[in-house]
């Protein structure tokens, strides 16, 4: 319970990330909703890559922090972080390019299309804002900590669901962005994410080097 206690908040969080996007795009109407579930293979599948990747760099940096190898430790919490930041920016930069036929071949179409791609433009653009924190609370839990992770990502979701309406109808000074704007509020949802791991990873855990390893070294890692 100490341990699986805190990720249980932590993943409502994030579930209730999408479901309060549902919410509010769909009072844009009927073609928006259409079009944001259509998104919902493509970032289910590039967040699943995420998941994965942290669950990877968890297992390693486990069992190296428990052998007591601080370094060993250090040097694949780094690695994997560049290797998930790697990956993400192919994946998206793939993905970005090709949101039209992507998305024409799973059914979207003429208006609905456009309305995607909207959404999906500024989603590619914001993913490693979300995968990189991923895989850094997976090495932060991997040390001990579930909590302050949990804590991130809570704090996450709060934001996008406190500035997700704003972007998407509009308020004051900021113009209505309509479905863009659901992406938006994740973009910056995320950068709060980004901010909240690297404080954990790199000031209160340590578990980070800036030191580039021989290339043997490297590589097995």
């Amino acid at each position: 319970m100490q341990l699986a206690g805190p990720m249980v908040f932590g993943i409502i969080a994030v579930i209730s990330v999408s479901l309060i996007d549902t919410y509010y795009v769909g009072q844009l109407g009927t073609q928006e909703l259409t079009a944001l579930s259509f998104t919902f293979p493509v970032t289910l599948t590039v967040s699943s890559l995420a998941i994965g990747l942290g669950a990877g760099a968890s297992s390693v940096v486990s069992r190296a922090t428990g052998a007591k190898e601080r370094g060993e430790a250090k040097r694949l919490a780094t690695d994997s972080l560049a290797l998930a930041l790697i990956l993400v920016i192919f994946v998206a930069a793939i993905g970005y390019m090709m949101i039209d036929p992507l998305f024409a071949r799973l059914g979207a179409a003429g208006e609905v299309l456009d309305m995607v791609g909207q959404y999906m433009r500024i989603w590619f653009l914001a993913i490693p804002l979300l995968v990189v924190p991923i895989v850094a609370n997976s090495i932060v839990r991997a040390v001990g900590d579930t909590f302050w992770p949990s804590v991130v990502m809570v704090s996450s979701a709060l934001t996008n669901i406190a500035i997700t309406p704003v972007f998407i109808f509009g308020w004051g000074p900021v113009p209505a962005f309509g479905i863009a704007g659901a992406a938006m509020g994740t973009l910056i949802a995320w950068l709060v994410t980004v901010i909240g791991a690297f404080a954990l990873v790199v000031w209160r855990e340590k578990i980070l080097t800036r030191h580039l390893p021989a290339f043997q070294t490297l590589a097995a890692s």
